[in-house]
């Protein structure tokens, strides 16, 4: 899919190459060569630009060495980077995610439907010599435009000096033909990960899935960007570039991509995959992050990238089977020749079966046993071979019911058989109300088959309310291995008060003319007044109702009492009993913590609030304590040590800066380095609070 590019002030350079880019072959790296030329830090003029892409990790993948020499007839060297489907502007269609990468720089879609474009990197260190900067800004300032080949006088023309104009700790720099060299950073954190990290195939998320597990990964507002090296059989090494929410996730250890086109994630993003088209059976050696502020990091690893199986090979099954015990599927191969494909796991749901004991399998055939891990339902077997992707395959293990024999009868799934309706509700795959399909259908049914009308489903941090209302829902049930069952169920709260007291005064509680009786004398008890239409011998007696049963109105919450940070939130669910309207929250101190119509609260400030949750009088209280965020007040380090300050209770990005660099150096993550001998302090700001933390370097 091609992607509209967003027009912005921001984007400093646009053009579309024609010449494909087969690979990226491996660059040395030019830190050597860079720490001789940036020496004299006179020479330079320091500050930041906003980076498409192409230009920023073009002198990764590459040997850049410097020349300040102004070219503005040199080609772009990027230019192949800019093609479609490689290094272009990035289109996310997932709300809010495309603008909460701390480095990159992003402008929203011009439709206004929640998406946004990620040009490149934001705001990155550039050091520009001071000769080519000059040439370049009296170029700018001419009235005719001068025509340039590259993107020199884009970036020129969109850089800021830095006020204080000391050398950065990290910096590209700035090359008369428009290219950026290899990022300058005098500390690279190597670190061995071989035996943590792992790669898989045909994710959710790409063809291809990398995962690392350490505490040192960086934070999604300190990723700058990240490359990783590939190895062939024949000892060629290739460099790849990662892009932000196409490659990296929020959780920076998760690493995804594409080598085909038309790769959706989440049903809306299409993966951009041709620098990455010809990385099946290579090896990938290394990972490098760019972390802005801190110490690269370079993560060695032994990662193979199998060969993937085109859409049509793989297993596929005879067919579903009523499941029973020694029930048998048969599964047929289509796979390469060279392939020795093994069943290497069953599972069922997320029970990973045990062979000879749940099942066996032998020639292709499927034998399930009767256990206590087995049931009807959606069987998954997974394929594994050493040079060829793991492939998958599902089958079903049937019910003998009929469509009919599953009703939904009195707001309560019923079953006209042997089946369990529990086994029915554990087997729910998908839920549809009143034409909604939701994302989950954990909770909406109880064990019994009835509806659960005070459902709330958590999807992402959101929460569902299924049944909002009183009313009819018309509601749509799967159940793996079962027939399909819909109909409607009815939410209907109960009253407050009877619609009709339980004793009522008749009609004619007193005749109007009462009739003296025959006989002349009087009884000595009257009688009743009956139901016929004659008139009444004797005055009737007048009855005396009872007084109607009225339900009161209760209110419980999930919780009592809780603690908040500041700029933190929790939400607190009512559940109300015979209540009448709306549920209503108030703070007893806006000032200290703030809450909405749904129970959600906002800690404001230090102290203690109390929210009173009421529905028809009733009342429940809730007492929340809200504190500032916590750093250490001190610490001490000898020279050359580090130490990174932790923060309990921050909310959101932190930042940090030091009275003192020469003495004590402090990164974006917190991490601080003892220079030299003497004391700083370094003032954090989280959560709309300021801390200070002294730092004494002995």
């Amino acid at each position: 899919m091609k992607i509209k590019k967003e027009k912005s002030e921001n984007k400093l350079f646009k053009r579309i190459g024609s010449v494909a880019m087969a690979s990226v072959l491996v660059a040395s790296s030019c830190a050597t060569a860079l720490a001789q030329t940036t020496d004299n830090t006179n020479d330079y003029v320091y500050g930041t630009v906003n980076l498409p892409y192409a230009d920023y990790y073009y002198g990764e993948l590459n040997t850049v060495p410097q020349d300040a020499t102004l070219q503005l007839t040199a080609d772009d060297k990027a230019k192949s980077l800019r093609e479609d489907g490689y290094l272009d502007t990035i289109s996310s269609a997932t709300t809010s995610k495309w603008k909460m990468y701390g480095p990159t720089y992003f402008s929203p879609h011009e439709n206004n439907d929640g998406g946004g474009y990620i040009y490149g990197v934001g705001n990155c260190s550039v050091a520009i010599p001071k000769t080519l900067y000059t040439e370049a800004k009296e170029l700018l300032s001419r009235e005719n435009k001068t025509q340039c080949n590259n993107p020199l006088l884009d970036i020129v023309s969109n850089f800021t000096e830095n006020e204080n104009q000391a050398a950065p700790s990290e910096y590209k720099i700035l090359n008369g033909d428009g290219t950026l060299t290899a990022t300058y950073d005098t500390e690279v954190k190597h670190i061995d990960a071989t035996t943590t990290s792992s790669i898989a195939n045909n994710t959710t998320y790409g063809h291809y899935q990398l995962d690392i597990t350490d505490d040192n990964l960086p934070d999604k507002n300190d990723m700058e960007g990240a490359i990783f090296e590939a190895i062939d059989n024949n000892g060629n090494v290739s460099k790849y570039a990662l892009l932000h929410s196409d490659n990296l996730w929020f959780r920076s250890g998760h690493i995804a991509f594409a080598i085909k086109d038309n790769f959706v994630v989440h049903s809306a993003n299409t993966l951009k995959y041709k620098q990455f088209a010809d990385i099946e059976g290579k090896t990938i050696t290394k990972v490098k992050y760019f972390v802005r502020g801190g110490d690269d990091l370079e993560y060695t690893t032994n990662l193979y990238c199998k060969y993937l199986l085109n859409n049509e090979q793989g297993f596929t099954s005879s067919g579903d089977t009523v499941f029973a015990d020694n029930a048998k599927i048969s599964f047929t191969p289509n796979v390469p020749t060279d392939s020795n494909y093994v069943l290497s796991s069953v599972t069922f749901g997320r029970t990973i079966l045990t062979p000879n004991v749940d099942y066996t399998y032998e020639n292709n055939v499927l034998t399930i046993k009767d256990t206590e891990n087995t049931a009807i339902g959606t069987y998954t077997l997974t394929y594994s071979d050493a040079k060829y992707a793991n492939t998958s395959t599902t089958v079903q293990f049937t019910s003998t019911l009929k469509d009919g024999d599953v009703t939904i009868e009195n707001n309560q799934i019923k079953i006209n058989g042997d089946v369990p309706v529990s086994d029915y509700v554990k087997g729910i795959t998908s839920i549809t109300v009143n034409g909604n399909k939701l994302r989950s259908s954990n909770g909406i049914f109880n064990d019994d088959g009835t509806v659960n009308f005070d459902a709330v489903i958590k999807f992402h941090g959101q929460s569902i309310i299924p049944f909002p209302e009183d009313g009819d829902y018309n509601i749509i049930v799967t159940s793996s291995g079962y027939p399909t069952v819909s109909g409607t169920v009815t939410k209907k709260s109960e009253p407050i008060e009877p619609t009709n007291p339980s004793i009522t005064e008749p009609s004619s509680t007193e005749p109007t003319t009462p009739t003296e009786p025959t006989t002349p004398t009087e009884p000595t008890t009257p009688t009743e007044p009956t139901t016929s239409s004659t008139v009444p011998t004797t005055t009737p007696t007048k009855p005396n109702p009872t007084k109607p049963i009225v339900k009161r109105t209760t209110v419980s919450l999930n919780k009592y009492n809780g603690t908040l940070y500041v700029k933190g939130s929790t939400t607190i669910r009512a559940t109300v009993k015979n209540g009448k309207g709306k549920t209503t929250y108030k703070s007893s101190n806006t000032k200290i913590a703030r809450v909405n119509s749904v129970g959600k609260i906002t800690a404001v400030k230090a102290g203690k609030a109390k929210i009173t949750v009421t529905n028809n009088g009733a009342k429940k209280i809730y007492t929340v304590t809200v504190k500032n965020p916590v750093v250490k007040k001190s610490v001490v380090l000898t020279k050359g040590k580090t130490t990174t300050l932790k923060i309990t209770g921050k909310i959101g990005k932190a930042t940090f800066k030091s009275s003192n660099t020469k003495v004590a150096k402090v990164y974006v993550n917190g991490k601080i380095k003892a220079r030299k001998k003497g004391n700083a302090t370094v003032t954090i700001k989280t959560n709309g609070i300021t801390l200070k933390c002294k730092v004494t370097v002995k």
